[in-house]
């Protein structure tokens, strides 16, 4: 890094901070350019480290030369269309079988036949081989084109306004302003959040397929800055070389003052947003421009655009075979024939020229293997192409296949079309495609009593039990949620990560159990109006693994407490001593309910055992290693169980009429995946069942 300062003196200085800073290079090969031959990547100029990012400095940043930002899902390129193209042809059993035909009959001391009917055919079949692949590429490029273009702001460094450019047009150190519900185009750092809270949410279905949002916060050294300061702001930073892992990013980032002093702060994959996630329940956020193109951890994920076959191409393959062979056998015996006839007959007569048996046979194989090349229909192939090209259209054409905002379906490849009427399975989740998800607190159950919701409202303001006070400001607590002020609805709302606790800290609000504000070092609740406060010491993230999230928190007493909730199946293993009158049962009839049902559990943890878990526990870079789940699962033992909550969550309109439209074909079996427990699942197929076929002794059955 160089330095333009005055003295050698600071700069000998920094330099030796940057090495407590400044993560270890990895020995990876950061690839600088590259290209796709045949579905290989094929890459030049390999340099050992990834360059250091001027913030705000685009020229500087230019000359590392870093990949264009630009996505590319075709499959093939204008160079390399046709050599690629035959290529992939050649590896179909009939074309090959074809081309080979067609060599032996131009052959003319072999071919009986004219060899012009043949390879006219065989070029009608890659012609409109060749007009499907291009016409589904075609759709790729512009559905590819329409991403890269798409327009971001970013902040210009030197005008110092906010400007929009295309999303191809994104460089390597930008500074990126990303609004609610925009995907972003590159991974970037999170640098600033428009918020106080300085908390950001992200939907990563695209990269993992997880619904539930996760939570990202801004770097400490930049959090507080405005859009002026970040439009002067003087930084490096260093990240790790590109890698396909989403869950681990090593870097580092300094900052500079006026005066010339840094402030430096290590980086984690808790900074920042990759590349096609989604900015959700969040005003606007800034971020600086880390990944770009190639080097983005989605594009490292990527595979080339296979060639894919339908099982009605790989029958067609088989029955070829078949063919083939009987073919062959054929122009064997008449091979054998010919050879004999030669030698037992057609020598005998002086008039006729000599020949050799063995040569008169093997001319004769390949001439009755042209003969009967017609065994292969080559009409058949031409009608496949041709059906699938339109059936992908007919796709689009459908009216009933319209999305709500009148989008038609679009039908990526054609040549997978026929495996659409050879469905036998269908596997379907629960919540959000059989049930609306739009959660609705129901009940609860603390120590043996069961609560309803509108019992729950008329206890605000009321002396009640300990025991619920102490479930309710767990639910209070044990979340991801943020709160803000609606001046329309003139009350405090709730960003969170997933409408389960979206319903429950809207629920504890309505019961008195108020979430205030939320920071880094602090919680606050009112609790009946009364206000308390709380330390947040440490998050254990939820994933479809655990089926599970913990808080640890300090109380006003100094108290340091395990918070934890989670699926049944997760928590009652992990909590102590759980009677049958203190809930169990009612969390069986909660299930056989059809509600959504978690475990609330706690347990004091000493000053000596939170120290020890926090040294090993900030060492922690990816929550979802195996070696964390470990350390997670003996740290989350030993819980006393507080209570169960039931969340009703509704099913969408016309979900047992569209089961019953798929029951009626005979082949399909339909499974549903459930990530609670066995008895809920088991209850809601017996309800659509029953719906069904209006059977009401079959619950009882």
């Amino acid at each position: 890094l160089r330095s333009n300062r005055r003295t050698k003196k600071r700069k000998v200085s920094r330099i030796k901070c940057l090495k407590n800073i400044i993560p270890e290079r990895s020995k990876r090969t950061y690839y600088l350019n590259s290209m796709r031959l045949f579905g290989k990547k094929f890459s030049f100029n390999q340099r050992e480290s990834y360059p250091p990012i001027k913030i705000n400095k685009p020229l500087e940043n230019e000359r590392h030369h870093f990949p264009e930002n630009t996505i590319r899902t075709t499959k093939y390129s204008i160079i390399l269309f046709l050599p690629k193209f035959i290529w992939e042809q050649l590896r179909r059993l009939t074309v090959s079988y074809i081309l080979i035909s067609v060599v032996i009959s131009f052959i003319r001391s072999i071919s009986p036949l004219s060899p012009w009917p043949s390879l006219l055919s065989f070029v009608l079949i890659l012609s409109i081989a060749a007009c499907r692949e291009v016409f589904d590429d075609v759709r790729r490029y512009r559905a590819d084109k329409e991403v890269n273009q798409k327009l971001y702001t970013i902040l210009d460094p030197d005008t110092g306004r906010m400007i929009q450019i295309q999303c191809k047009d994104i460089k390597v150190g930008n500074i990126i302003k990303l609004e609610d519900g925009q995907q972003v185009p590159a991974d970037i750092v999170l640098i600033s959040v428009s918020n106080k809270e300085s908390i950001c949410y992200i939907e990563t279905t695209e990269l993992d397929g997880e619904t539930n949002l996760k939570m990202r916060r801004p770097t400490s050294v930049t959090s507080d800055l405005n859009e002026a300061q970040l439009a002067t702001l003087d930084g490096v930073l260093i990240c790790e070389n590109p890698h396909h892992s989403i869950n681990i990013f090593k870097g580092s980032l300094m900052v500079y003052d006026p005066q010339g002093n840094f402030n430096g702060v290590r980086l984690n994959s808790q900074y920042v947003l990759l590349k096609n996630t989604v900015l959700k329940n969040t005003p606007s956020v800034f971020g600086v421009v880390a990944y770009t193109g190639e080097d983005t951890k989605i594009a490292l994920n990527q595979k080339a655009t296979p060639t894919k076959m339908s099982t009605l191409d790989k029958q067609l393959s088989l029955y070829v075979i078949i063919f083939i062979i009987i073919q062959l056998l054929i122009c064997t015996v008449e091979a054998v024939f010919s050879g004999v006839f030669q030698q037992k007959i057609l020598d005998g007569y002086w008039y006729l020229p000599a020949a050799d048996p063995t040569t008169t046979g093997v001319l004769a194989f390949f001439q009755y293997f042209v003969i009967t090349s017609n065994v292969i229909p080559l009409s058949l192939i031409v009608t496949l192409e041709l059906n699938k090209m339109m059936q992908s259209k007919f796709v689009e054409f459908d009216a009933e296949m319209r999305g709500s905002d009148g989008d038609s379906a679009i039908a990526k490849t054609s040549s997978l079309n026929d495996e659409l009427g050879l469905i036998q399975y269908v596997f379907s989740d629960k919540t959000g495609t059989l049930t609306e998800n739009k959660l609705e607190f129901k009940r609860c159950s603390v120590k043996g009593r069961m609560y309803e919701a509108h019992e729950l409202k008329k206890l605000k303001g009321q002396t009640v039990q300990k025991d619920l006070v102490e479930f309710l400001i767990i639910i209070s607590l044990c979340h991801h949620s943020v709160p803000f002020w609606d001046d329309e609805q003139e009350k405090l709302v709730y960003r969170s990560s997933s409408p389960d606790e979206d319903a429950l800290v809207k629920a504890a609000q309505e019961f008195g159990y108020e979430l205030v504000s939320v920071s880094f070092d602090c919680i606050e609740i009112k609790v009946q109006d009364e206000p308390h406060s709380y330390t947040p010491l440490a998050i254990i993230e939820f994933s479809s693994e655990r089926r599970r999230m913990s808080v640890v928190v300090r109380n006003e007493q100094g108290e340091i407490w395990l918070l934890s909730k989670g699926a049944d199946s997760t928590m009652m293993e992990r909590c102590v001593s759980i009677k049958e009158e203190e809930g169990v049962s009612h969390l069986r009839e909660f299930s056989e309910d059809g509600l959504r049902t978690l475990v609330f559990g706690k347990r004091l943890v000493s000053e000596e055992e939170f120290s020890s878990f926090q040294k090993r526990f900030v060492e922690i870079e990816d929550q979802s290693t195996a070696t964390a789940q470990a350390f997670f699962d003996e740290f989350e033992r030993g819980l006393h169980f507080v209570g169960i909550t039931a969340i009703e969550d509704k099913l969408q309109e016309l979900v047992p009429e569209t089961i019953d439209f798929l029951t009626q074909v005979p082949v399909f079996s339909i499974f549903f995946t459930n990530g609670h427990d066995r008895t809920t699942m088991v209850h809601l197929s017996l309800f659509i069942i029953q719906c069904l076929f209006s059977l009401p002794n079959i619950i009882k059955n």
